[in-house]
């Protein structure tokens, strides 16, 4: 997937602690993907639309290379070899020492609550607007991990001068791609937070992640130190920056950066946000 911002920062506690620059891997499964919105047939079927998200959401989280990704018909085998349900585990049965969880660290399921295509004006012409809303939970089904649940919103607008089924069509996948892309943006970000992990004596940034997230020239912004970050809808972290990094090198397990402003106020261990600059 593109290189995208670290989202919504929650209190999910599992390999925060690391100290190498390792790139940590659990395993997750993709549950249950419910449609609550208005059915619109003569725009996707709801079928169709349910099947983009599972087939999206999978594919995006195997690229990120941070889980063994199990699909539906692979988690719910996987869950009835322990005479256990998907179910149960959504009702949070299944927690405590006594509970061997045998492989699985979360479940991820989600539900559309907003889905259409309208016109929106602008001016003396009319762009043609794909939306959809995804509210998602997370699962921690480990003793170690903990549960988070979030919203995203995304929309894909464009200019269509007449009407043009193909074209719609078009505006509608690449908003469920943009949704997928937040749902998986915020998964990794809240389970895998960016982190300065060294600063060294001539000023270089250490960070966690290496070429499967940051490209040279990217730009992270930089939160005190102990300071969950949180986004709203849009992506916008609630909170004000106190350092800005840009990318100089990418390895495959950790990246260098460089300060262009704070850098007297940089600490092991702050979290960072990376910054959309574009495609």
């Amino acid at each position: 997937m593109k290189k995208y911002a670290g989202l919504f920062v929650l209190a999910a506690s599992i390999f925060w602690s690391a100290t190498s620059y390792s790139q940590q891997v659990g395993t997750i499964g993709i549950g249950d993907i419910s449609y609550s919105a208005k059915e619109n047939p003569d725009l996707l079927p709801v079928d169709n639309v349910l099947s983009a998200l599972n087939d999206g959401i999978n594919s995006a989280l195997t690229e990120t290379r941070k889980f063994t990704v199990l699909d539906y018909a692979q988690l719910k085998s996987r869950v009835e070899q322990q005479d256990r349900t998907l179910e149960g585990y959504y009702a949070k049965q299944y927690t405590g020492p006594a509970i061997n969880q045998r492989g699985l660290d979360y479940i991820l399921k989600a539900d559309v609550t907003e889905f259409g295509l309208f016109k929106q004006k602008r001016g003396d012409f009319e762009d043609t607007v794909g939306l959809i809303e995804i509210d998602f939970d997370v699962i921690g089904v480990a003793d170690v991990t903990d549960d988070f649940s979030s919203s995203v919103s995304a929309q894909y607008t464009t200019r269509i001068v007449a009407s043009d089924t193909q074209a719609n069509q078009d505006v509608i996948d690449r908003a469920i791609q943009q949704g997928v892309d937040q749902v998986v943006d915020q998964v990794i970000s809240t389970l895998f937070p960016i982190r300065v992990m060294k600063i060294a004596d001539n000023g270089a940034i250490t960070l966690n992640y290496g070429e499967g997230l940051f490209d040279v020239g990217d730009t992270v912004l930089v939160y005190p130190k102990d300071t969950d970050l949180v986004v709203d809808k849009s992506g916008e972290v609630v909170g004000d920056a106190i350092a800005t990094l840009q990318i100089i090198t990418t390895e495959r397990k950790f990246s260098l950066a460089q300060p262009l402003n704070g850098e007297d106020v940089l600490e092991k261990g702050q979290k960072g946000h990376l910054v959309l600059t574009g495609g």
